[in-house]
């Protein structure tokens, strides 16, 4: 495959998430809330008063509601959203003072002016062409020593054996076998932390949302 063919599949890959649309469209067709999430970032990232979070596509804000609405502890929360029009809607829609938003991409370089504790992404890390690679090594770099991402991804078998990516117009998706995700995280300065399933109900044609999450430490 040529760099200039490259290229063009990731600017496709972006174009879909650079846009505004309606906030159901962007979690299978119906509003999500993020308690599966959750429940498993606070079990294993342990949040504390003085931990900066930094969440990767917030989208409309589903995650940050829930852990506002719980009472999470937190003394900052960045969001890096690649919508402009979403950074608007989400400063629009949360006035908590420890909370800001910033659009960016973190597959390119970005200077936050501090260093985050807690990384976090949900139905997002299946969207980074050709692998969330890029995005962890962005991430890495926002990243103490020793700090966690997490993140939730396609699940189609339990045993995670099954890997595939594809375009379906605009959106790509990438299925992740085990193998592959831990090669990912070790070959990015990452080890495997957790990994679990989790479900956030079911879509607009009723289909169960059944996902893989992980938490990874950077070592």
């Amino acid at each position: 495959m040529s760099d200039d063919f490259d290229t063009q599949l990731l600017e496709l890959s972006k174009k879909r998430w650079r846009g505004d649309e309606a906030d159901a469209g962007l979690t299978w067709g119906t509003i999500m809330v993020g308690d599966p999430f959750v429940d498993f970032l606070v079990a294993y990232a342990m949040p504390t008063q003085t931990s900066t979070l930094a969440e990767i596509g917030p989208g409309y804000g589903r995650i940050l509601k829930t852990l506002l609405d719980r009472g999470t502890v937190f003394q900052r929360y960045i969001g890096l959203e690649l919508s402009a029009a979403r950074v608007e809607h989400l400063k629009q829609n949360f006035q908590d003072p420890r909370v800001s938003f910033r659009q960016a991409d973190v597959l390119q370089p970005i200077d936050l002016g501090e260093v985050v504790d807690i990384a976090f992404g949900s139905a997002v890390f299946e969207h980074f062409y050709p692998s969330f690679a890029g995005a962890l090594q962005g991430i890495s770099g926002l990243l103490c020593g020793g700090a966690l991402v997490v993140f939730d991804l396609i699940r189609q078998d339990d045993a995670l054996q099954s890997a595939g990516a594809w375009f379906d117009g605009e959106t790509y998706m990438r299925v992740y076998s085990g193998a592959e995700l831990i090669s990912l995280l070790s070959d990015n300065g990452f080890e495997l932390a957790e990994i679990g399933k989790i479900s956030f109900g079911k879509d607009v044609i009723d289909r169960e949302i059944v996902r893989t999450i992980v938490a990874a430490r950077k070592l």
